[in-house]
């Protein structure tokens, strides 16, 4: 039996490779795995973000499967990604990007391929301050790597049927370094007559790509161009990671309790139909009138999370932040997630903040027989008296809202308000077709 390195990774990496362990038992495949730590567990545990253990263990093995690790940003310890692959001399990332017949997009015909050049060019991490308050990062490009990947590149074409390979570049700026990119790039494509060869600058290519993205067949790209352009052909067909399409402009969402409407106002700015409800209609109107000030129409109305003033079966999306939790007298935390699910289309996808018990709202608070707490020490003094619902675990969340939600994600936030600690679960979840 094969066995294979594993890296759950951290922050969602665990969660993520979870479900990709439960997908390739599914499949069939049986394979033995070597867990390992790597980046901030490791550095915890060992003082290192890669331990070399966890390097021989690739070796060993020959394969691995990694799941996201964080990198810090501006601070803190290099890329554990870019360590692998300089370690591993992991030059070539292959980045499809393909419509799916079931994930709806923007674009239809896409089925392109980026090609990134992965050791090399400004991710060599070679910075230093020059002086105080000037820093100079050095960009290496070499006639090895890039020769290396431009083959790999019409290698690549060769053996999956792919007719073209588009060499992005900078070359009329940065005429040395993304030159001899782009020069070994036509010294190799001359020995693939049978291939077409051509080349685009980075910024006309990314115009291009968000105009007709069908035209182009494998990019091939520097290091840094080759990260952002894949993120980009994957916003193109739906999204590197999430597993819900992106919204459509005019789509309807509902925004539950919109407060002020600072989120109002960024879904309007995205195009969706926005509707909207709270618990005054003083607040309703004070807001309309803000987004009215701003050029913005919604559909503000009173409401509550157990009695929401609109049709069976109408939004495409719902959010709610820090609010479905309330629970109002004679009511549950289920019967808000009933009311919720009726004026959700089947299909459609709910994002809320579910709060969790650890959350200092909830300190000497009393549990009740249906589930929900009694708050009793706000230390704003704001919402004793109060009841609300809370969960220690996103399984539990999941139980709780498997009779009308699946195709769950999960995260947690853990927010220092002035000494204070609020913490949330966020979920996102879909509506079954069929409850």
């Amino acid at each position: 039996m094969k066995t294979i390195t594993l890296l759950a990774g951290d922050g969602i990496g665990p969660e993520v490779s979870a479900a990709t362990l439960r997908v390739i038992a599914a499949a069939g495949a049986k394979f033995e795995w070597e867990p390992h730590l790597a980046g901030q567990a490791a550095l915890e545990k060992y003082g290192n973000p890669l331990p070399q253990e966890v390097l021989d263990s690739i070796v060993r093995n020959g394969v691995g499967l990694k799941g996201p690790v964080t990198t810090p940003i501006g601070t803190g310890f290099s890329s554990v990604n870019v360590q692998l692959r300089i370690a591993l001399d992991l030059y070539a990332s292959i980045r499809p990007a393909k419509n799916m017949p079931a994930v709806k997009s923007r674009y239809e015909g896409v089925d392109l391929i980026v090609v990134r050049e992965n050791t090399e060019d400004l991710y060599s991490g070679l910075e230093h301050t020059v002086v105080p308050g000037v820093v100079e990062s050095l960009k290496i490009i070499t006639k090895r790597a890039s020769t290396r990947i431009a083959l790999f590149a019409f290698e690549h074409a060769r053996a999956n049927g792919r007719k073209r390979v588009t060499a992005v570049h900078k070359a009329n700026i940065m005429k040395l370094s993304d030159g001899l990119f782009l020069d070994c790039f036509r010294d190799v494509a001359a020995g693939y007559p049978d291939i077409l060869a051509d080349d685009r600058i980075v910024d006309n290519t990314c115009m291009q790509l968000v105009t007709r993205p069908e035209q182009f067949d494998i990019l091939l790209l520097e290091n840094l161009y080759g990260d952002i352009v894949s993120d980009l052909c994957a916003g193109l067909v739906g999204d590197p990671g999430l597993n819900f399409r992106k919204p459509l402009a005019g789509e309807r969402v509902l925004d539950i309790a919109f407060g002020d409407g600072r989120n109002t106002v960024f879904l309007c700015d995205q195009g969706f139909a926005v509707s909207g409800i709270e618990i005054t209609d003083g607040i309703v109107r004070q807001t309309h009138e803000r987004l009215g000030k701003l050029g913005h129409n919604a559909d503000l109305r009173v409401g509550r999370n157990s009695q929401i003033p609109f049709e069976d079966a109408y939004f495409d999306y719902l959010l709610a932040c820090h609010c479905c939790y309330y629970c109002d007298e004679g009511e549950t935390f289920a019967d808000n997630m009933k009311e919720y699910a009726r004026v959700m289309k089947p299909g459609a996808w709910m994002v809320a903040s579910v709060a969790s018990r650890a959350s200092y709202i909830f300190e000497n608070a009393i549990a009740l027989e249906d589930g929900s707490l009694r708050i009793q020490a706000d230390p704003y003094g704001n919402r004793d008296g109060y009841r609300l619902h809370a969960f220690s675990h996103k399984d539990q969340i999941d139980a709780y809202l498997s009779p009308w939600f699946e195709n769950f994600s999960f995260g947690f936030a853990d927010n220092d308000y002035y000494g204070v600690s609020e913490r949330v679960f966020w979920v996102a979840c879909q509506k079954r077709e069929s409850p």
